[in-house]
């Protein structure tokens, strides 16, 4: 009876593995097709993808007929950089001339306006008027003729 016993036990006990077995091999499969799924749902979102790919190269194909997809799109995007650093540098340098002309133009202007000053009343002046500027010219450049001296003597007074 004990012998009986203790086969039924272990019968309950290898019928509650092949029920634990049993379970864990569905759960299993279960898990197996929904992986297929998963697996066939993003072959065919790459194979979409691909196909729009391909649509979308299909205007520059002819010079990347010999590349993958994404090798061209690689080499798209690095040609609009490469392209772009160019634009960059040439927009930078015509900045730069721009500057250098907007200074040398306002240099030309002072320069101008200078001489416009000096000129057109000079000009228009009668002699006796073209005397007076001249004298007014003349004091002028005296009294910086004056002042310069007095810095030089006072930098040489420091020295």
């Amino acid at each position: 009876m004990e012998k009986l016993r203790c086969s039924l036990r272990d019968l309950e006990y290898e019928r509650a593995c092949s029920d634990q077995a049993r379970q864990s091999w569905m759960q299993c499969d279960r898990e197996a097709r929904e992986l297929q799924n998963r697996l066939t749902a993003i072959e065919d979102d790459f194979a979409a993808q691909q196909e729009a790919l391909h649509k979308i190269l299909a205007p520059v194909s002819r010079f990347y007929t010999h590349m993958d997809p994404l090798v061209s799109i690689s080499n798209l995007v690095n040609d609009f950089l490469a392209e772009r650093h160019s634009t960059d540098e040439r927009f930078l340098d015509v900045r730069a001339e721009n500057d250098r002309l907007k200074r040398q133009l306002l240099d030309l202007q002072g320069k101008l306006e200078y001489e416009e000053r000096i000129r057109i009343p000079f000009v228009l002046l009668t002699p006796i008027g073209k005397l007076a500027v001249l004298g007014e010219r003349s004091r002028q450049l005296e009294s910086e003729a004056a002042r310069l001296r007095q810095n030089a003597e006072l930098v040489g007074f420091c020295l």
